[in-house]
């Protein structure tokens, strides 16, 4: 899709599908050479337009103007298909115009391992689309146990109900508010997979990709072996957040406070995390002797919110601080 103007904040962008117009004029303003282009790709369980809320219209119109109105996003089914038909689907989808592309990526929780795909070389792409950077937002690059499904269905409606009301504890009328960040993340524990059953029988393809060290992210993270294409020339950042109830978060009547905090750490016993995702996994997952070699994620392009930001996981890109670093990463 691509990105057509935003007339209301609340509502985000507004987008429709890419066009042979499209192609056209953005291959008139290359003349050959790839220029700059924004590509958006959202999380399991979002769209692009409500995921990616939170962009004010000067932000957008910076954006705009430092691409030269080339913003893309990729729509792609999180739950229903494998993370390897993502990736297939969004190469065949950024090939389709037969123009260099020289691409900044934004990844939206599991929109991250999508590129990730084709950055280090599990899915091919066509030699003159370049993917330069990739920001990583609340990425499960190690995985989540919140994508597991339990025996005879136990704790799926607690999982469903943490899922539904999360959106209320990101404190979206507060967006311009001061963020703390931690100056070493890298003292954070990650998640143990021994201390909660991860089954592999996900009703859904997509959830069963994300769980800690399935067949997919072994393969991902360098534990089977090297990757079958070319890997490319990408400088990775990352924003992550801790979450622990304890800084304003609100109780909201159909799901109470001690609720959601009994549901987190059954979901994720002893591990931060930002509802969602072990923060430690979004910038240091295990890597295999195959690996990359791009994790840990270095310092000066990581940010990791701590818990006084009050930032859950589908409430991190609201803040504006958290999309000024982006976009300076971006040196937009």
């Amino acid at each position: 899709m691509r990105a057509r103007g935003m007339d209301n904040e609340e509502e985000g962008a507004s987008w429709s599908k890419v066009t042979a117009e499209d192609w056209k004029e953005m291959a008139s303003d290359n003349e050959g050479q790839p220029q700059r282009t924004l590509l958006l790709v959202h999380g399991t369980g979002l769209r692009t337009r409500p995921g990616f809320i939170g962009l004010t219209k000067e932000e957008y119109q910076r954006l705009d103007a430092a691409y030269g109105g080339r913003i893309l996003a990729f729509e792609h089914r999180a739950l229903m298909h494998h993370l390897d038909r993502n990736s297939r689907e969004l190469a065949a989808g950024l090939e389709t115009g037969g123009i260099p592309l020289d691409l900044d990526v934004i990844g939206l929780s599991r929109g991250g391992l999508v590129v990730r795909m084709l950055v280090e070389g599990w899915q091919s792409l066509r030699a003159d689309i370049r993917v330069r950077k990739l920001v990583f937002v609340g990425t499960p690059n190690d995985g989540t146990p919140s994508a597991r499904r339990d025996r005879l269905g136990a704790g799926a409606r607690e999982i469903k109900a943490w899922r539904q009301h999360v959106r209320g504890l990101a404190m979206v009328d507060q967006r311009d508010r001061a963020v703390e960040v931690y100056t070493d993340p890298f003292q954070i524990g990650g998640f143990d997979a021994s201390t909660k059953e991860c089954l592999g029988w996900p009703l859904l393809f997509g959830t069963q990709d994300q769980l800690p060290q399935s067949a997919f992210l072994q393969r991902l993270n360098g534990f089977s072996g090297v990757a079958p294409h070319p890997v490319h020339d990408t400088i990775y950042y990352g924003v992550a957040s801790v979450f622990n109830f304890d800084h304003g978060a609100p109780n909201e009547p159909v799901l109470t406070h001690d609720t959601r905090r009994s549901i987190c750490e059954w979901a994720l016993p002893d591990t931060p995390n930002d509802l969602v995702v072990p923060t430690a996994g979004v910038f240091q997952p295990d890597q295999g002797p195959d690996a990359c070699g791009r994790f840990p994620l270095e310092s000066d392009r990581l940010m990791v919110l701590q818990p006084s930001c009050n930032a859950t996981h589908t409430g991190i890109f609201r803040l504006r601080a958290v999309r000024q670093r982006i976009m300076d990463w971006l040196e937009v």
